[in-house]
């Protein structure tokens, strides 16, 4: 029996041979399968977070997903442990769907072309929902309780997975394993089925991460606190979107820039930091951000323009983890209900974008309490 690792940087496909084997979990339910092993650091190995890798038994892939952590073994130097998740991990992040007539299988093409997912064979599931309204799940727990419903219905259970890199739909009955593992397979890797526990990667960043941030920032309790991402436009197109989330009441801003670069992020701060006074400073005591481009200018994002010193904190999510940004990848999410996927920013009026940023904080929400965005940034800006 033989097993080959593969990860890929860019054009480059490395082979690493591994130094006590592969250890492989999927989890039981609502997790994403985790690959972790340990390699020799050679001179042609150089691979970085966000790689993708496969690993394969007896020419058969079993596992496909992308390097989320690297770290050295404090006792060996040279022995590189790394972690990866498959695409199921995206699957934590959180969003709002309103959906009529439309079966299981429907619902989890819908989440994977929003999101970019890869789709495999997915069975049809038949039953139509009649009405659901998902606001701000998580996304397994969107298709969980599409598959529940199913279930109820039906009496038909199906089960969600990765399959080397493409999400698969099968109901229990046509379940099969491709693989035997037994005493000469086990020899090599490990199977294992894990609860609950989740790393995330930490791969280098301009500026602290957001393990750094103070968790009362975490628990949604003080406001000042915000999300920021970007939405680009289509192919060809320079103009871009960056969206500003206030993790406490979810009020949202939307800066247009002429395009995708960290220079441009600055310049939208400095105007929004000009336009605001000196309520800018409490209104953003911190922001957090992915490792995109446009967000590697971490002392010019910070640096104040009407005053000496820091205009805010900025924070750094860990790659490939948008649920750590939930509230900013929601509201990304209404935008596109407003600007389609393919929409050309270049072209899109002013006026038009701040009527989207008007409806998105001026409709009541259950997580508010049924209050709106606007009314809870207004409420805490006047004790500012």
């Amino acid at each position: 029996m033989s097993y080959e690792l593969l990860i890929q940087h860019g054009s480059n496909i490395m082979y690493p041979p591994t130094v006590e084997g592969v250890t492989i979990e999927w989890e039981r339910k609502g997790q994403p399968g985790k690959l972790t092993f340990e390699v020799v650091k050679t001179p042609g190995l150089s691979f970085q977070e966000g790689d993708p890798c496969r690993f394969s038994v007896d020419g058969t892939p079993v596992f496909y997903g992308f390097v989320f952590e690297k770290s050295r073994k404090g006792n060996n130097p040279n022995v590189i442990k790394c972690v990866v998740y498959d695409q199921l991990y995206y699957l934590k992040n959180k969003d709002t769907y309103v959906y009529t007539n439309k079966t299981a299988s429907e619902v989890i093409k819908m989440v994977a072309e929003d999101f970019q997912l890869n789709v495999g064979e997915l069975e049809d599931t038949g039953y139509k929902i009649a009405s659901r309204v998902e606001d701000n799940q998580t996304l397994f727990d969107i298709i969980q309780n599409a598959l529940d419903e199913t279930l109820k219905a039906t009496g038909q259970m199906y089960v969600l997975y990765d399959n080397v890199g493409k999400l698969t739909l099968k109901s229990l009955g046509n379940m099969k394993l491709n693989m035997l593992v037994d005493e000469d397979t086990a020899g090599d890797y490990d199977y294992g089925e894990k609860y609950g526990e989740q790393r995330n990667a930490a791969r280098a960043a301009k500026g602290p991460r957001i393990d750094k941030r103070d968790p009362i920032i975490n628990s949604r309790t003080t406001f000042g606190h915000w999300e920021m991402d970007s939405v680009m436009g289509t192919v060809g197109s320079s103009r871009a979107l960056v969206v500003l989330t206030e993790r406490l009441t979810r009020a949202g801003i939307i800066l247009p820039v002429p395009d995708h670069t960290a220079a441009s992020v600055v310049r939208a701060l400095n105007g929004l930091e000009r336009r605001l006074g000196k309520d800018f400073y409490p209104m953003f005591q911190s922001i957090t951000v992915d490792n995109g481009c446009e967000f590697q200018d971490y002392d010019g994002m910070e640096k104040a323009c009407r005053r000496k010193g820091k205009r805010t904190t900025v924070y750094y999510c860990h790659p490939h983890a948008p649920h750590e940004r939930g509230s900013n990848e929601n509201m990304n999410r209404i935008i596109r209900r407003f600007f389609p996927k393919g929409t050309n920013f270049d072209e899109v009026p002013i006026s038009e974008i701040r009527r989207a940023e008007e409806w998105m904080n001026n409709y009541p929400r259950e997580v508010l309490g049924w209050q709106t965005a606007a009314t809870l940034l207004r409420s805490y800006m006047s004790v500012c």
